[in-house]
């Protein structure tokens, strides 16, 4: 006998439904999937655009189209990223799909409205970060791509600098309690060469399913993401 999250886990991992970000480790915790919405969050320097730049490389490397949505970062900057995570050539670009307008929810809602009428095939789609788009679309987000994954970033509580731990809780994410819901992944980005100076630093960054406890860790290469 299984509980229910487990069910759903289990139907999750089928190979159809799952997403594959290039990552074996984050596709072994089912980290995207089709149909759902997974954030990942942390405090400045964690790596969430890194992270979110080499999932795309990886995946227009696929030929699969991207789209990243970033009110935070310019759109050069971005494609910049992606091609600096060294995995996509110039020639995979035309598979991304990059929007740096500052948005309201409402203007917000228009653009998602925009990719799903022009983008019908789009197999990820990215925003950097919800908050800076309104995390009331995050419902609406649910039913309006039922064959594409959706990665928010999010911003953390700074209370995270102030305390020993300084791994990201539930609570220290912003708006938690009104996107949680509709979350199918809550992942928090760590790297503890951020925070502790050693004459051996340890380049990796760890993404932890906050809900399930599955961790996967990377190896951290200048902009670059290994397994």
């Amino acid at each position: 006998m299984k509980t229910a999250d487990t069910i759903l886990r289990d139907v999750s991992k089928n190979p159809h439904n799952l997403v594959k970000t290039g990552f074996s480790r984050l596709d072994e915790m089912a980290f995207l999937t089709e149909g759902n919405i997974s954030l990942a969050a942390g405090r400045p320097g964690m790596g969430k655009t890194m992270l979110a730049a080499n999932i795309a490389a990886n995946l227009i490397m696929q030929r699969a189209e991207v789209c990243y949505i970033s009110p935070e970062h310019p759109a050069k900057e971005i494609v910049d990223r992606v091609l600096a995570a060294g995995k996509a050539s110039e020639d995979r670009l035309p598979y991304l799909y990059v929007d740096d307008t500052p948005y309201t929810a409402l203007k917000g809602r228009t653009l998602l409205e925009k990719i799903r009428s022009e983008c019908p095939n789009v197999k990820l789609i990215i925003i950097d970060y919800i908050q800076l788009i309104g995390t009331s679309l995050i419902q609406w987000l649910c039913d309006a791509f039922p064959t594409a994954a959706v990665l928010v970033l999010s911003q953390v509580s700074r209370a995270v600098e102030f305390r020993e731990e300084h791994r990201v809780s539930l609570a220290d994410i912003a708006d938690i309690n009104d996107m949680a819901p509709y979350l199918y992944c809550i992942a928090s980005l760590y790297r503890d060469d951020y925070y502790n100076d050693s004459d051996e630093p340890n380049h990796t960054m760890e993404v932890t399913d906050l809900r399930t406890r599955q961790s996967a860790v990377l190896m951290v290469d200048g902009h670059s993401l290994h397994d």
